[in-house]
């Protein structure tokens, strides 16, 4: 377990429909040892790997990167 904020970082995907099927991803990312949410939310139709990665670099230039 990290001993430290910013030094491990969690991601989890939830997804779930609008009553009229429609379908939503939902992307959160959190520090494993503040257990804060680092980042709003990312919900979206579809969540691809590129914007996952821009969301991650946008985090990465608020926050600094992880430490070790």
């Amino acid at each position: 377990m990290p001993d430290r904020a910013n030094q491990r970082w969690s991601l989890d995907f939830v997804s779930d429909a609008f009553a009229n099927g429609q379908r939503f991803r939902v992307l959160c990312i959190v520090d494993d040892c503040t257990r804060e949410a680092l980042a709003a939310t990312v919900v979206d139709r579809s969540l691809s790997g590129e914007r996952m990665i821009r969301e991650l670099d946008d985090l990465i230039g608020r926050l600094g990167q992880l430490t070790f």
